[in-house]
């Protein structure tokens, strides 16, 4: 069989190429991004995103009582969330943040059941970057330990 059997008298050059960018475009033959740190550790991106993505509206980082939970103490603390319906005690640790951010209302702080947090539709760096300001102004709230 020649070209001709399957292509007909002309080649049809603009149809090949269009296929060989699709390939090149969606088949794996570029530059393969590197994978987004797990733990971005990028505290000062996460407070501009804080302030600019709508976090300061509702949630204060001085323990100000707003429409949603003080963040700047939070972590290590034990709270009682609504998760499917029911009660439960979680501690709030670097996962729960995440959790809370990714599908805000998957688990609701019993006291703030009532009220909603929008969907944030942030990149997964930009969640971590958040995660990591609130855990490191949480951590500058910790109490000094006693020195030896």
């Amino acid at each position: 069989m020649s070209h001709k059997d399957w292509c007909g008298d002309h080649w049809q050059l603009p149809g090949i190429l269009a296929v060989l960018i699709a390939i090149m475009t969606f088949g794996g033959c570029r530059e393969q991004k590197k994978p987004v740190p797990l733990h971005a550790a990028n505290p000062a991106r996460g407070e501009i995103l804080f302030k600019s993505v709508g976090c300061a509206t509702c949630h204060s980082m001085n323990g100000e009582s707003r429409y949603g939970p003080p963040l700047n103490s939070i972590l290590g603390k034990e709270v009682v969330v609504i998760r499917n319906g029911s009660e439960a005690k979680v501690i709030v640790d670097r996962q729960y943040l995440i959790r809370s951010l990714q599908d805000p209302g998957a688990e609701k702080v019993l006291n703030f059941q009532k009220r909603k947090m929008p969907p944030l539709n942030l990149t997964d760096e930009d969640i971590n970057c958040l995660v990591d300001y609130i855990i490191a102004v949480s951590k500058s709230q910790l109490p000094e330990a006693p020195s030896k």
